[in-house]
């Protein structure tokens, strides 16, 4: 995805949960007859592939390291500290 090519995906709910069909191509998890559809589709669809290449690398873009770092860590630190952050009123200690 980060690389802007098009990304075929095995439809999982954790899958689904980030990503939709306006990014990557989704095949039936297990179904190797979908898996080879969905290559095949990709391979003969070239707009297709552009555009899911092209949706991929805003998505990646959207949310990599730089972008979200600060987003990121403070996750990290809410989940290693016992200070919870509230809304509208700063944060309070647990």
């Amino acid at each position: 995805m980060a690389l802007g090519v098009p990304l075929i995906v095995a439809d999982t709910a954790i899958d689904r949960h980030y990503f939709n069909s306006s990014v990557v191509r989704f095949f039936h998890c297990g179904d190797v007859d979908d898996l080879a559809k969905a290559m095949l589709l990709l391979l003969q669809d070239a707009e297709l592939r552009q555009q899911l290449a092209r949706n991929g690398l805003e998505f990646a873009r959207a949310y990599d390291w730089e972008n979200n770092k600060d987003k990121y860590l403070e996750i990290v630190d809410m989940l290693t500290s016992r200070t919870v952050p509230v809304s509208g009123k700063g944060a309070i200690t647990i």
